[in-house]
């Protein structure tokens, strides 16, 4: 895995990361949930009470909203 300085993971409290989820370099706010086989990319941010569905794939820089 290639990291760039200065990049790092960050899960608040309470967050869910199933199974075989993929990370890197993200944000995952507070009560987030990502389901199993997910695929979050660098500089991504998943807002509070947001979900990302099983086997989906979020690419760099995007926010999955609340709600």
């Amino acid at each position: 895995m290639n990291r760039r300085t200065g990049d790092k993971i960050v899960i608040e409290d309470n967050v869910y990361v199933g199974p075989n989820a993929t990370l890197d370099a993200c944000h995952l706010e507070s009560f987030s949930y990502v389901a199993m086989g997910a695929s979050i990319g660098r500089g991504a941010v998943v807002e509070s009470f947001a979900v990302v569905a099983a086997g989906a794939n979020v690419p760099e820089g995007t926010t999955v909203p609340s709600g």
